[in-house]
């Protein structure tokens, strides 16, 4: 499975789908505004799935190019913009990740491993990951936890602080926290941040809702 979503094959009636099912933030509300005809000028301009979608956008220029073409409001597509990146987290530094030998992460950076998608790519399954951690000098379990907490990282709004939270509470991958109860899920996490121990504030039932609909779009 690729780190990403595959934009490719998302078409604009799967966007549509996405965003209307989504528990959406207040400052993505208005993306579900005339949403129908504004969906369907952009397919007349040309897109056709999210990876056009992406692209067109692309830049500075992106957004005014394509607002001139298909006659949608440039402020609706900076916000489009802005909430589709948001889709394909950034990779993260592998040194970012609680909890991690610093050694390891040297031993892998050797091998020009350096962030959560290097390893996650370098890293498919067991077998992988054991050949990796051979070829690191590291130790199979080492290599494990730290492919589980990149796995975790591809969920969109997970940081490598929260994923740990998420692995100290029993989650190892998207699957698991996609096919478990927001309830299970939010105590779990606070039993594993209790006291504050990796972050401070609290994350709430919603948001943790939000994460396990998230996690499941990873499929």
């Amino acid at each position: 499975m690729a780190y990403h979503l595959d934009f490719s094959a998302i078409s604009l009636s799967d966007l549509k789908a996405k965003l209307e099912r989504a528990d959406l933030i207040p400052s993505q509300l208005p993306l579900l505004d005339g949403i129908d005809k504004k969906l369907a000028a952009l397919g007349k301009a040309g897109i056709r799935s999210l990876e056009d979608l992406s692209l067109a956008l692309k830049g500075a220029k992106g957004p005014y190019a394509l607002a001139s073409k298909s006659k949608v409001p440039e402020d609706y597509l900076v916000l489009l913009r802005r909430t589709i990146e948001s889709f394909r987290p950034k990779p993260a530094k592998l040194a970012e990740y609680q909890g991690i030998d610093p050694k390891l992460v040297d031993a892998l950076s050797g091998i020009d491993i350096r962030d959560s998608m290097a390893l996650y790519d370098a890293a498919p399954d067991a077998k992988s990951a054991a050949a990796l951690a051979k070829k690191a000098g590291a130790e199979a379990k080492a290599i494990s936890e730290l492919r589980c907490l990149c796995d975790l990282s591809r969920i969109q709004w997970v940081s490598p602080t929260f994923s740990r939270v998420l692995y100290d509470a029993g989650y190892r991958s998207p699957a698991e926290i996609a096919g478990a109860k927001a309830e299970a899920v939010y105590e779990s996490v606070l039993r594993a941040n209790e006291g504050g121990r990796l972050y401070k504030g609290k994350v709430g039932l919603r948001d943790i809702g939000r994460l396990v609909a998230l996690a499941g779009e990873l499929g």
